[in-house]
């Protein structure tokens, strides 16, 4: 099996032939490396709010929580790599997770003074990156070692290094992908908003996929409705909030099915069939969230209790690599026009 290159750079910098299970110094190696950039990033994000934090997050952030949030992940780092030191033959997790925690509170740490005030309007979204990325960690690696749809798939698989390209691609540049999918919403809102329908709308009780292209369009497209409904703010961003937490749930490996609800709302097995390289299976379940459209529409596909054998395109291949998946589709669209 072809292993792309940042695979095969980040085994032959961290791997070895020592065993991975609980106790071996492997998992407290890796965890405290985690723990140990979250600490690294939050303190980078003290040190440049103006460049690195999301300029409508920095008020609502409560900062006595965030600050011992990051001195309790860089505390974690030290605990993690001292436990890999002594558990494992091979330290440079140990050392790495050491380093970055170092690192972390050589800058100050949770206890980096703020400026008064930050007047950039603009943000890179590292904030939003760093809790994003423990939230779903947190999550989502757990359900899949604990209720796994395949038992002898590991959390760092062949090509893990692409999904995580792939994550930060999507999650990190938050600012920029929000403005991209408002976009549209925000200039045919000046035409098409009824200030009648707007106003019914507000006294409501309120109660994706992966290339950055595609989730600008159906996003977007998504937002429109939204704001030519008028929607307040807030709802639009807790649903921007929802739809990437629904969007990573339903590409988890995750076995437990809910059948009375995959009727009504798109569950992990429902999208799976999305993805089937299966001939029965082609061009089924686009809905995000209701499968009702896809009733509507003769897309619907959900065979009882069944799950997919293969997983890709059916007769096509991708290249290996975010990049080169990147690119691909344009690649294609030139070759045949």
């Amino acid at each position: 099996m072809f292993e792309p290159m940042s695979d095969a750079f980040f085994h032959k910098v961290f791997g070895d032939s020592e065993p991975t299970h609980i106790g071996s110094g492997w998992v407290s190696g890796v965890l405290g490396v985690f723990f140990g950039l979250l600490g690294l990033g939050g303190a980078l994000c003290l040190h440049f709010p103006a460049l690195l934090t999301l300029p409508e997050a920095r008020s609502h952030y409560p900062m006595v929580v965030i600050r011992l949030l990051i001195q309790g992940t860089i505390a974690a780092a030290f605990v993690l790599a001292g436990l890999s030191a002594i558990l494992r033959q091979r330290k440079v997790l140990a050392l790495t997770a050491g380093l970055l925690a170092a690192v972390a509170m050589l800058l100050g740490g949770g206890s980096t003074a703020l400026p008064n005030e930050v007047g950039s309007h603009y943000g890179i979204g590292f904030d939003w990156f760093l809790l994003d990325l423990l939230v779903m960690t947190v999550v989502f690696v757990p359900v899949e070692r604990f209720w796994p749809l395949h038992r002898g798939q590991k959390t760092f698989r062949p090509e893990w290094t692409t999904d995580a390209f792939y994550f930060v691609a999507t999650h990190l540049p938050a600012q920029l992908l929000t403005f991209l999918m408002v976009l549209p919403a925000l200039l045919l809102t000046k035409w098409l908003a009824i200030p009648s329908l707007q106003a019914f709308v507000q006294r409501w009780p309120y109660l994706s996929r992966s290339h950055f292209i595609d989730i600008v369009i159906t996003r977007g497209l998504v937002m429109i409705p939204m704001m030519v409904c008028g929607f307040p703010q807030s709802v639009l961003a807790g649903y921007l909030v929802f739809v990437s937490f629904h969007a990573t749930f339903c590409h988890t490996d995750f076995r437990p099915d809910a059948h009375w609800l995959e009727r009504y709302f798109v569950t992990v097995r429902y999208h799976h069939w999305h993805h089937a390289a299966h001939k029965e299976a082609v061009n089924v379940n686009f809905a995000i969230h209701f499968p009702f459209l896809d009733r509507l529409f003769g897309t619907h596909h959900l065979p009882k209790a069944a799950w997919p054998q293969r997983y890709g395109l059916l007769d096509d291949t991708l290249p290996p690599g975010f990049f080169a998946q990147l690119i691909a589709p344009f690649k294609r669209a030139a070759r045949s026009s």
